[in-house]
């Protein structure tokens, strides 16, 4: 179809969805749909507004947004972007867990190494859709415990007796 010119091409619109996966549509009603919704709506028209969509592959992604040319791209762009996760994963194994932050980034490469199949199964919007969200609970994970090593910290105690000194100061 894309020989044949009959897909719109997109010019990078499925990868601005992907970026802006996070806004909410109550703040953004008209905010571009992802990649599956595009599909959708192009080969099942009378399903526009169901919620609809259909699965294609990265490399449908690519197509969809800059033609038979997008194959040419993808190919070394992906062997980068593969190879730089790696990289960052391996120096991650490499390393001995010691602290919360090595935790932190050992979690992510995994997450994101994970994520793969789903970048080439669904393209990018369900990556992110899917990794981004276990990325932000592992980060919110993170900030907790931070926050409460912190509070430790400026109290000089841990665990149950920080709380209990809070509660006596709070009662004084």
């Amino acid at each position: 179809m894309a020989q044949e010119g009959t897909v719109p091409l997109a010019f990078g619109k499925t990868l601005l969805a992907t970026l802006l996966i996070f806004v909410p549509r109550s703040v953004w009603p008209d905010k571009p749909v992802g990649f599956g919704a595009e599909l959708g709506d192009f080969f099942r028209p009378d399903l526009i507004g169901t919620g609809f969509s259909e699965a294609a592959l990265f490399t449908g992604e690519w197509v969809f947004n800059l033609g038979v040319a997008g194959i040419v791209i993808m190919v070394p762009f992906t062997a980068w972007a593969i190879g730089w996760a790696d990289h960052w994963q391996h120096r991650s194994q490499a390393r001995q867990v010691r602290t919360r932050h090595d935790l932190f980034v050992r979690a992510s490469t995994v997450l994101i190494s994970a994520g793969v199949l789903d970048l080439f199964w669904g393209g990018t919007f369900l990556f992110a859709a899917r990794g981004g969200q276990r990325l932000v609970i592992l980060l919110i994970i993170y900030a907790v415990f931070a926050w409460h090593s912190r509070l430790s910290r400026e109290h000089g105690v841990d665990g149950p007796q920080a709380r209990s000194r809070d509660f006596v100061s709070v009662r004084r």
